[in-house]
């Protein structure tokens, strides 16, 4: 019995060996993109691009190396791209109008910072993404379109998902109620998807995605459905806060 111990016990201090071998090169590869420059800022660096970013912007889990399961390959962004979170108090004293809280829920701009291949670069930049929508095909063709004048925006939603996701575009004004203007991706401000919240008092909650490009990189963002009136402000928000991340390196 005591031979089956002891071999049991040097099977679990194998394990335990491997664990912190793994841990550790994982380590080695994080701090690999990314460099800390105080306790204030670190240099994010993105396939050779580096951005000098405050500390604060960065989740609590990836503050040190001994956070470890940040640090195994495969549940962290990877050396493209790196997920940020800008405090919703910051943004609105930045955007005087932009909502800090939906009832209790705080609208932290969620950030996905990546940097683009040539490829997905055109992708990006291309004018016929909402060709099916404006065209009434494909997944599109029985559309449902939502004019929201109060807020001078409309909803394009597909029949099987209404009303939970929607793509939100501006409307210029004179457009008639119910149709689209042409040229949308010039027009598209985000896509939405609505769900139950105990945070907020009609008990709903409408999250949205959007992105804005500086040269190769795209800064996709989250925000709530209330403060999507805010978007032009909040893509200048992100534009000068890339702008700045990149001039700390000069």
């Amino acid at each position: 019995i005591l031979v089956r111990q002891k071999r049991q016990v040097m099977k679990w201090s194998l394990v335990a060996l491997g664990v912190v071998v793994v841990l550790l090169s994982s380590a080695t590869i994080w701090m690999g993109h990314q460099d800390w420059v105080d306790s204030d800022k670190s240099v994010i660096r993105l396939n050779g691009q580096a951005l000098t970013v405050p500390s604060r912007y960065l989740d609590a889990d990836t503050k040190g190396v001994l956070s470890f399961w940040r640090l195994i390959p495969g549940l962290d962004a990877g050396e493209r791209e790196v997920l940020l979170k800008i405090d919703a108090g910051e943004v609105s004293r930045g955007i005087p109008d932009y909502a800090a809280k939906v009832g209790e829920y705080p609208d932290d701009l969620r950030l996905h910072v990546v940097l683009l291949n040539d490829d997905e670069l055109l992708r990006y930049k291309n004018k016929s993404r909402f060709s099916e929508i404006e065209m009434s095909i494909g997944s599109y063709s029985n559309r449902i379109v939502e004019s929201d004048v109060a807020r001078g925006v409309v909803r394009v939603y597909r029949k099987i998902e209404y009303p939970n996701s929607c793509e939100v575009f501006k409307v210029p004004m004179g457009t008639a109620l119910g149709s689209l203007p042409p040229n949308l991706t010039s027009l598209w401000i985000g896509h939405c998807i609505n769900s139950k919240s105990p945070l907020t008092p009609t008990g709903e909650l409408a999250l949205c995605k959007s992105f804005v490009l500086s040269d190769r990189i795209a800064v996709h963002f989250t925000l709530s459905d209330a403060n999507l009136g805010n978007i032009a402000e909040v893509r200048g928000f992100l534009l000068q806060k890339i702008s700045s991340w990149r001039a700390a390196q000069i």
